[in-house]
């Protein structure tokens, strides 16, 4: 149980050691994305599963799974810093963070993906892989289905409400309040809806990238000074 200043000091030095480690990792993210292009169709998927398979479980964004696991130690720390400046807002936040992270893990099917790859590589039985092909366009539709879209609107949501906090709290300000607001709305449209959504989740990463560094200065300096305002026991 966090009952004194170090403990929460410790917490928030957690969230900003986590914002700096996002914040260094997606550009690297975003230059594996470009030099290796995601594969949407499942014989061509298969194929780079099995040629490349970091290549094909980029493509299929485990970096994303880091960064919602990530994230919940950024939002841990951000709920406890904001917690007495709006405590209705930072809890239903807080629940669409742990809801929508649950969603995205159990979206994900990069794994199942390539262990059907391997399948698919290892049977010479025309029906065998014809029916790995029919699992592997199941696990591929599913990989960009209801759970992910819940998962990203619910991070739009979250963010922006945490944005909106922000701007109320005398710790963080109107900077990263705005960037939480912009890249939250920027989500609202997921990143499945066509060309649009694509460009709308690109568009997002511009704030989010910036609210990062912020993040991880503010956090490191409440992890530094006397902690007037910590949560209720």
């Amino acid at each position: 149980m966090l009952d004194n200043d170090d403990d929460w000091k410790r917490l928030y030095r957690a969230g900003a050691i986590t914002a700096l480690t996002a914040f260094v990792m997606l550009p690297m993210q975003i230059a594996c994305y470009v030099v290796w292009p995601p594969t949407l169709t499942i014989e061509p998927l298969f194929a780079v599963l099995t040629d490349n398979w970091v290549r094909g479980l980029v493509g299929l964004d485990v970096f994303m799974l880091l960064d919602s696991a990530l994230n919940l130690i950024i939002f841990a720390a951000l709920a406890v810093a904001l917690w007495r400046t709006n405590r209705p807002v930072v809890l239903i936040a807080s629940v669409f963070v742990v809801v929508a992270t649950a969603a995205h893990f159990s979206s994900s099917t990069a794994f199942e993906l390539l262990d059907l790859a391997r399948q698919y590589t290892a049977t010479t039985d025309p029906e065998v892989k014809r029916q790995l092909l029919a699992a592997g366009r199941f696990a591929l539709a599913a990989f960009q289905g209801t759970g992910f879209d819940i998962y990203y609107v619910m991070s739009g949501i979250m963010i922006i409400s945490f944005g909106w906090v922000m701007l109320r709290s005398p710790d963080f300000g109107r900077l990263p309040g705005w960037l939480a607001i912009v890249s939250g709305g920027l989500m609202l449209v997921p990143a499945t809806a066509g060309q649009v959504g694509t460009y709308l989740s690109l568009a997002s990463l511009v704030p989010w990238f910036v609210l990062l560094f912020v993040l991880w200065r503010r956090l490191w300096r409440l992890g530094r000074e006397q902690i007037l305002h910590l949560a209720p026991v």
